[in-house]
């Protein structure tokens, strides 16, 4: 199944997904019958509400974010990583480590002979 077909199938149903992406920082949230247009409303009123919080020296919140969420599950919405079936946990693992010549230049083979006071003297 490809992933227009997916798509289809759980909006068939009224369930969609969305993303929130800030900066670098991605979370996915899934709803039981929010249509799209309804998700931009609820983020255009989200946004609103979110700008007008300051700090007592007037300053944006540092809990944004947060503030975010809370405002999203409250309209229903569920994080995509609090409902799926299971999660494997793993990272990039490298299990030995060598050196390996990285010559700058074509006529260092070994990787000698590009720096050094003697490295020109044919040693």
């Amino acid at each position: 199944m490809k992933e227009k077909e997916l798509y289809e199938q759980l909006a068939g149903h009224g369930i969609r997904l969305f993303v929130v992406a800030i900066g670098r920082d991605k979370r996915t949230f899934i709803h039981p019958n929010k249509t799209t247009e309804e998700w931009r409303s609820d983020i255009k009123r989200f946004k609103a509400e979110i700008s007008q919080k300051k700090d007592e020296d007037g300053y944006s919140d540092d809990n944004v974010y947060n503030e975010l969420t809370i405002m999203l599950m409250d309209a229903g919405y569920h994080d995509v990583d609090d409902i799926a079936s299971d999660v494997y946990e793993g990272r990039v693992a490298v299990y030995s480590a060598g050196l390996a010549d990285d010559p700058s230049h074509e006529e260092q083979a070994d990787g000698f002979g590009h720096y050094g006071w003697e490295s020109k003297s044919g040693i």
